[in-house]
């Protein structure tokens, strides 16, 4: 008992060199009893190794140097192993494929690679056989047995092999069902006689209660009661909805936000205490607020009020990860070469919910630089004031013009799906023309700087999903403008279907057009050719070329038409390849007529087709696209290599 005393009194310690940063104070925590207790280091060192072992680290070493009663342990943990194989024994319903998309000890490859996956994790493997378990569930499965995971490390022991061994057992199907409380109309999503699937079950009855809450049953409850079927094989259901009454809003009160003002999210929100419960409508809420980048999301919690239809909306939420979004975009492009976008903004500037943005965009043929403030709700929760100063210079073929100036733009959604938009802007811009030649052009080419007023009006639709490229949906634009001083007034549609196909296949097509009403100035004539427009020609290329001082020199038109067709397929969830193929044209006077024109036309549009590759990267997407024109003609080029790289 004295020796002990003295141990536990003396100055001895543990010290972890070259560990895991999260393990290092939790290993000298652990090791530190023993090491007084033994004084033997070798133990000390193998308690750590094996610490290693467990976590798929077969490679690591340990050292130890003790100098008095002070240990000194040097770990040289080796690489992660990774997961060579895995063999399943027993199954027959489900595939090796489907299975292993069950876990996350998946086999090594590219692909897992770029999932963050393929390394052997052994805190996992109680997972992977929830997962396992799960997907026989989705089939009916329910009496499965999955056994866990035995592991087998390789020779090398850079790498496991794993193998499960699983007792399907028979499917279950649903023998009888009682349910009661349905809405009026609604019928349930699953009836007797079908396999019986929990998560399936799940989703019918999570279609009823959303039912339920849009109307307004903001205390909806539901109660269930089943019981196994052994004589049948199968499972009885007593499901008993509990509507109760039509609540209205007490208080909206929102937690765990700090970096935006609470008022200023109750300002946004199209709904208000004293409003019938939506839940649908406060989802949505929730949804554009994170949009906006002002709440990384939120959880609805509604708590009894002072009465029976009388609820307290709880909005468990969270800060917006970044205050400051930094953004590039950079576009390689031969002919013109890299356009570089830079960008800097914040949506929530003061917190106050402002959106700030300072962009610059460089390359040879254009140059930007833009700051804009965007104020929201300044009259109504789904409309934006946006005020706009910029500096742009761009050259084209026929002149090149500098214009610095400012506008001030309103836009406002019209529904309450935030589908129906209208939008108005109103500015001025200092113009300088340097023109290349205006004789025998037909334009008036000022020699001085100039002032020129510029408005537009629009409307729009738009239900496309969100995300990083979205996969279905549609957009449909029509914009107004009106340009006096530089004779450009005229109008301009949009159409995008974006449309997810049987086989994983992902197809978009796109078609825009827009005529002047006007021979505008030589500054803003219209040009097709570029990514936006037709890809494998360079920008500005294709248009009428009627100008007898330069012969060949793409002159511009006053209308133009451009469509793509785009045909992709996820191979996972990074990484999508496509084919495209684009078609456009300018024109002057008279549309699909361009008797000038240097290519052979089909129809009076220049044609191109290719491919690319999509990277789907959470921190930077990549967008590679070789696009080879149809309709080539001097000077076209064969192939044309375009990329793009960046979070804008």
């Amino acid at each position: 008992m004295l020796l002990a005393a003295l141990l536990m009194a003396s100055p001895a310690s543990v010290t972890v060199q070259g560990a895991d940063p999260v393990l290092t104070r939790r290993l000298e925590t652990l090791l530190l009893p023993l090491w007084r207790r033994t004084l033997d280091p070798e133990r000390v060192a193998k308690r750590v190794q094996a610490v290693y072992l467990r976590s798929g680290r077969f490679l690591s070493t340990v050292r130890h140097e003790v100098r008095g009663e002070a240990l000194t342990l040097s770990v040289d943990p080796g690489r992660q192993a990774r997961v060579v194989s895995v063999r399943f024994l027993g199954n027959e319903v489900l595939s090796d494929e489907a299975l292993a998309q069950a876990m996350f000890n998946r086999v090594d490859s590219a692909g897992a690679r770029l999932q963050g996956l393929g390394r052997f994790l052994p805190e996992a493997l109680g997972d992977d056989v929830t997962g396992l378990k799960q997907a026989y569930y989705a089939k009916g499965y329910i009496s499965a047995q999955v056994e866990p995971p035995q592991v087998f490390a390789t020779p090398d022991l850079g790498g496991v092999r794993l193998e499960v061994r699983i007792k399907e057992g028979k499917p279950y199907t649903l023998t009888q069902l009682e349910v009661t409380g349905l809405p009026d109309g609604v019928a349930f999503d699953y009836q007797p006689g079908q396999v019986f699937s929990v998560q399936r079950i799940h989703k019918a009855v999570e279609k009823v209660r959303l039912h339920y809450l849009r109307r307004g049953h903001a205390r909806v409850q539901v109660r269930e009661h089943s019981a196994m079927n052994a004589a049948a094989h199968g499972v009885d259901l007593r499901l008993a909805f509990e509507p109760g009454p039509v609540c209205f809003i007490e208080s909206i009160q929102w937690k765990g936000v700090e970096r935006v003002d609470q008022a200023v999210l109750s300002r946004l929100m199209r709904i208000q205490a004293g409003d019938r419960y939506d839940h649908s409508l406060l989802q949505e809420e929730i949804n554009r607020l994170r949009a906006r980048g002002l709440i990384m999301g939120a959880q609805i919690v509604a708590q009894p009020g002072r009465a029976a239809d009388r609820v307290k909306v709880v909005l468990m939420a969270q800060d917006a990860i970044q205050r400051w979004y930094p953004a590039f975009t950079m576009t390689y492009l031969p002919g013109e070469g890299a356009v570089l976008l830079l960008q800097l903004s914040s949506p929530n500037l003061m917190g106050k919910g402002i959106r700030f943005r300072g962009s610059t965009w460089l390359s040879e043929q254009r140059r930007l630089f833009d700051l804009s403030v965007g104020l929201p709700a300044v009259l109504n929760p789904l409309d934006t004031l946006t005020l706009e100063v910029h500096n742009r210079d761009q050259n084209k073929p026929r002149a090149a013009a500098k214009t610095q100036g400012a506008s001030v733009s309103y836009g406002r959604s019209l529904d309450r799906r935030r589908r129906f938009s209208v939008f108005a802007s109103l500015g001025g811009d200092r113009v300088t023309l340097t023109c290349r030649d205006a004789q025998g052009l037909g334009d008036d080419c000022p020699t001085e700087p100039f002032l020129a007023i510029s408005g537009s009006l629009g409307l729009s639709y738009d239900d496309r999903d969100s995300g990083l490229l979205g996969t279905r949906g549609q957009r449909l634009s029509l914009r107004l403008d009106w340009e006096p001083m530089t004779q450009a007034s005229g109008f301009a549609v949009s159409a995008q279907r974006l449309q997810r196909l049987p086989f994983g296949l992902r197809g978009r097509v796109k078609v825009g057009a827009q005529q002047l009403l006007e021979q505008p100035m030589a500054h803003k004539v219209l040009y097709a050719g570029g990514p936006g427009t037709l890809r494998g020609f360079y920008s500005y290329a294709v248009s009428p070329a009627d100008s007898p001082s330069f012969p060949g020199l793409p002159t511009g038109g006053d209308r133009m038409l451009h469509g793509s067709l785009e045909l992709g397929y996820g191979l996972n969830s990074v990484l999508e390849p496509f084919v495209f193929a684009d078609a456009g044209n300018s024109f002057s006077g008279v549309w699909f007529d361009q008797p000038s024109s240097l290519r052979p036309l089909r129809m009076g549009l220049a044609a191109s087709w290719g491919f690319g590759v999509l990277l789907r990267l959470p921190v930077l997407p990549f967008r590679f696209e070789w696009g080879r024109p149809i309709t080539r003609g001097p000077g076209d080029p064969e192939m044309l290599f375009s990329l793009g790289v960046g979070t804008n």
